[in-house]
C-alpha cells in the first residue's frame, strides 16, 4: 500500500519556550499563519504525589470520573457564558488525575482558568464540600451524574 505524499510545505511544529524551564511548567508556541488570530490553549494536568492514583484501581478511577463530571456540571453555566465569548473550558479525568483545558481567542482566558481552579479547590475544602452536600440541587445533579455514569458502564 502506498501512502499519499505529505503536504508541501509541512505545517510548522510548535517550538518549546525555554522561559518556563525549571518552573515545573512546559510551554510551546506556534504562530497561526492562516487566520493570524491570537488564540491560546492552557492545559493543566493535576496529580498528587501524596496519594498517587493507581491506573488499575477501578474504584479510584470511577470516583475520579464522577468528580470530573460533577466539576464540569458545576461549571456548566460559566462554561456556557465563556462559549458565547469564544472561550472554552473542559475538565476531564485521566489515569493520573484531572485535566483542565481552557482555550480561546480572548484576553479573559486567565479569568476562566482561575474560575475552574477555584471550583476544583472548593471541592477539596471540607467545609465547602459539606455545604454542597446540604444543597438539594447539587445532590440531585450529583446523583444524576452517578446514574449516567453507571448506565454508561452497564452498556
Amino acid at each position: 500500500a502506498s501512502f499519499p505524499p505529505l503536504p508541501a510545505p509541512l505545517p510548522r511544529q510548535p517550538k518549546r519556550l525555554s522561559g518556563a524551564a525549571g518552573t515545573g511548567f512546559r510551554a510551546w508556541h506556534v504562530q497561526d499563519d492562516i487566520f493570524l488570530t491570537p488564540r491560546s490553549e492552557i492545559w493543566l494536568k493535576l496529580a498528587t504525589d501524596d496519594a498517587p492514583l493507581k491506573p488499575t484501581d477501578a474504584r479510584s478511577q470511577v470516583a475520579l470520573t464522577l468528580l470530573a463530571r460533577a466539576l464540569s456540571d458545576t461549571m456548566n453555566e460559566t462554561a456556557y457564558l465563556a462559549e458565547q465569548a469564544s472561550l472554552h473550558i473542559r475538565i476531564s479525568s485521566q489515569n493520573y488525575g484531572l485535566d483542565i483545558k481552557v482555550g480561546g481567542f480572548h484576553h479573559k482566558l486567565p479569568l476562566l482558568l482561575n474560575a475552574g481552579l477555584k471550583e476544583v479547590l472548593a471541592f477539596g475544602d471540607a467545609a465547602g464540600w459539606q455545604a454542597r452536600r446540604e444543597d438539594a440541587g447539587f445532590t440531585a445533579r450529583l446523583e444524576a451524574q452517578r446514574e449516567q455514569l453507571l448506565r454508561g458502564y452497564r452498556n
